[in-house]
């Protein structure tokens, strides 16, 4: 994402651009979709739409960025929690089949293992940068 929305306006916006995604993608099958036709289902402005998104492939980075999150809101999924991480695995896995993409078996399966979280904890206190991972792996 290019820039994270701040008021609550920008926040609606992104959200409606994120569920109209996936919603055409669940109606074309081909998985042959255009910002456009993201653009055009939302009812927001191609501008408003590059204001947050670089790409197609951001928006649906941002989609499975964004269930990451809500699993992690109360700080109570760990890679411990078998049961939780298992949920968040088929859902992230279901979002694979919907965009007709592999980004959960190829990127977030590596990610959302207590090596993948390691790895990458190491990097984020690297950079300084404060991510869904460094709430994981603590």
């Amino acid at each position: 994402m290019k820039k994270k929305p701040t008021q609550s306006r920008s926040r609606m916006t992104v959200m409606s651009v994120q569920q109209a995604c996936q919603m055409v993608f669940e109606r074309c099958k081909s998985g042959r979709v255009a910002v456009k036709t993201i653009s055009e289902e939302a009812g927001v402005a191609m501008g408003s739409i590059y204001q947050y998104f670089t790409c197609l492939e951001s928006i649906i980075g941002s989609i499975y960025e964004e269930r990451i999150e809500q699993a992690l809101q109360g700080g109570t999924l760990s890679v411990t929690d078998t049961p939780k991480m298992a949920a968040l695995h088929e859902d992230l896995a279901r979002l694979d089949e919907t965009f007709g993409r592999n980004y959960f078996r190829d990127f977030y399966s590596r990610q959302l293992s207590p090596m993948g979280i390691r790895d990458l904890r190491a990097l984020t206190q690297r950079s300084g940068q404060s991510t869904w991972v460094q709430q994981l792996a603590s």
